[in-house]
């Protein structure tokens, strides 16, 4: 009975947290006029090709050692030829650090540019005054945040195509990380846990991703002896895990600097 009324309450913080962060949304791109979609998407771009850029590599080696590709690849490469498809590869991956380093500058620029675009002025939040500094120094960890739960959702899509498996195993942890976490770093007071183990949140994050990482590669293996899958599919599998507990970890220290000025009130 204990166990279900702190599931309950971790289910009503959880719900409380996107209320107030789909209010936000409206917020920040009315009423401060920060370009949230841009910065969110070139943060979220800048994560994806990182990866891609990692997954590339790995998988020339495997080619050039004379492993065995992924079929509709071999298809392509049998079209190609080995060496046309090799330098096709090599291509893609210049061209994606060059957007990569591209997309990042941008979103610098952008970021900088934000700041001066920000009245000096009043704001209001569900009735709440909002000053300057504030907006100021939210609204680039609300950016990073949406960007991150991109990644979530495009991590769903790509382990749906890879691995359905896998993806419902995916989500069901996910659910379960979000609200564990939810409940202990966020309740009203600090939980026997955080005080036995004498940790501050974000070490306590820093700790869970660990954990998290940890049962995303385990249940990689487990996928693997349940449904036979392609090496070069189980390390893509384990590269979208990587950065989707990279997201986790930043969604839970963004949400900190958040509730500090817009959820306290709301919950």
């Amino acid at each position: 009975m204990l166990l279900f009324n702190k599931f309950k309450i971790a289910v009503a913080r959880t719900t409380a947290f996107f209320s107030v962060l789909y209010s936000l949304y409206s917020f920040f791109r009315k009423d401060a006029s920060v370009e949230v979609n841009k910065l969110s998407f070139y943060i979220f771009a800048s994560k994806y090709i990182n990866m891609i850029v990692m997954f590339i590599p790995i998988k020339l080696l495997f080619i050039l050692s004379g492993a065995k590709n992924i079929s509709f690849l071999f298809d392509i490469e049998q079209k190609l030829g080995r060496n046309t498809y090799i330098a096709l590869l090599v291509c893609i991956v210049i061209v994606l650090y060059i957007f990569d380093m591209v997309a990042k500058i941008y979103k610098g620029k952008l970021t900088n540019q934000q700041k001066d675009k920000i009245e000096n002025k009043k704001y209001s939040f569900r009735g709440k005054d909002i000053s300057q500094k504030i907006v100021q120094r939210t609204y680039s960890p609300y950016c990073q945040m949406i960007s991150d739960f991109l990644v979530l959702a495009a991590s769903i899509f790509v382990f749906l195509v890879l691995s359905p498996h896998y993806a419902v195993y995916y989500v069901c942890v996910v659910v379960s990380y979000f609200l564990l976490l939810e409940y202990l770093l966020f309740s009203p007071h600090q939980t026997r846990l955080l005080k036995k183990l004498n940790l501050d949140n974000n070490q306590f994050i820093q700790v869970c991703n660990g954990i998290l990482y940890l049962i995303f590669f385990l249940g990689i293996v487990a996928v693997l002896f349940v449904k036979s899958i392609h090496i070069l599919v189980a390390i893509l599998i384990l590269l979208v895990a990587r950065i989707s507990t990279t997201s986790l970890r930043t969604v839970f220290t963004s949400q900190k600097a958040l509730r500090r000025d817009f959820f306290v009130n709301h919950e």
